[in-house]
């Protein structure tokens, strides 16, 4: 399988794999290191092996599968170090920038990280963990783009992304952890001018999600593709 990543947005039918494997994921119904066959994908989801293909180069692409030359995909796997690593690359990043966060953060900053701290809420509420991430990583990567620095955000996108596929792929089903009360404390340290309070309650935060997780989760029961994916034809 060719290893580049589709360009521009994915279209409806690549979507559908993406948004399918992406959420099972998210919800711990896909343990790491499950096999993604084109083929298995393809009959499931009545959709072509080219199209299953280019889903599943995105979702290599994002580092939620692992794409290996003539064996395929499988749910991605970090390693003990690839977590550990991933946590301690945002824990620097996040932290490190807040300084200039809180030199530049303005009210109307501040509303918008609350309405999206809200919606986060909202989303892990109904259980749609999809726009759940989505709305966790924009937050952590708007946060870091007050700062004014377009290389740091573009590396804060990989980060939160991946530290956020590293959380569910090694939680529990159903044990993820919304963080509400959390970031709304780095908000109000923020908008107190309280440096260091805000830089403690988001590295302790992150220290608490890096211990959390479980690096020895992996599959040992058969798994029905179908009932993990959700596939209803």
């Amino acid at each position: 399988m060719a290893r580049s990543a589709p360009k521009g947005a994915l279209q409806g039918e690549e979507r559908k794999i993406y948004d399918a494997v992406l959420a099972a994921v998210m919800a711990g119904r896909l343990p790491p290191g499950t096999k993604l066959k084109e083929a298995e994908l393809s009959e499931l989801f009545g959709l072509s092996r080219n199209v299953v293909r280019l889903g599943l180069l995105r979702l290599g692409h994002d580092h939620i599968v692992d794409l290996t030359p003539n064996r395929g995909a499988t749910v991605a796997s970090p390693s003990v170090q690839d977590a550990r690593d991933v946590y301690s690359a945002q824990r620097v990043l996040e932290c490190g920038v807040l300084p200039q966060v809180a030199g530049r953060i303005t009210a109307r900053d501040l509303e918008r990280l609350r309405a999206l701290v809200e919606a986060q809420r909202e989303a892990f509420d109904a259980g749609d963990y999809q726009e759940w991430m989505r709305l966790t990583s924009a937050f952590h990567v708007e946060l870091v783009e007050l700062a004014g620095n377009r290389v740091l955000t573009q590396y804060a996108r990989e980060l939160v992304t991946r530290a956020l596929l590293i959380s569910a792929m090694y939680k529990s089903p159903g044990s993820l952890y919304c963080a509400t009360r959390e970031r709304l404390e780095l908000l109000d340290a923020l908008a107190e001018g309280d440096v260091a309070r805000a830089v403690k309650v988001l590295d302790e935060f992150l220290a608490f999600c890096l211990d959390q997780l479980d690096l020895e989760r992996s599959q040992d029961q058969p798994l029905d593709l179908r009932r993990a994916l959700e596939v209803r034809r």
